[in-house]
């Protein structure tokens, strides 16, 4: 008897632990996404900021001659 509530008792928790898994897992997922959505921006600023400095450089050229 005693044997039968462990069992069922340790089928419970392992239960449980794969399903707190599965959770952190989803969560960790959709962390990786929100950085990555991040990075996506800083990346367009930064191509913003280049294309900024050429049209400068081109100015500043232009202005020497």
């Amino acid at each position: 008897m005693i044997q039968t509530a462990l069992l069922i008792l340790l089928t419970v928790i392992e239960v449980i632990a794969f399903a707190w898994l599965i959770v952190s897992m989803k969560k960790s997922r959709e962390q990786q996404l929100k950085i990555f959505e991040v990075e996506k921006q800083i990346l367009k600023v930064e191509r913003t900021i280049l294309r900024t400095e050429k049209k400068i450089m081109k100015q500043l050229i232009e202005n020497k001659k």
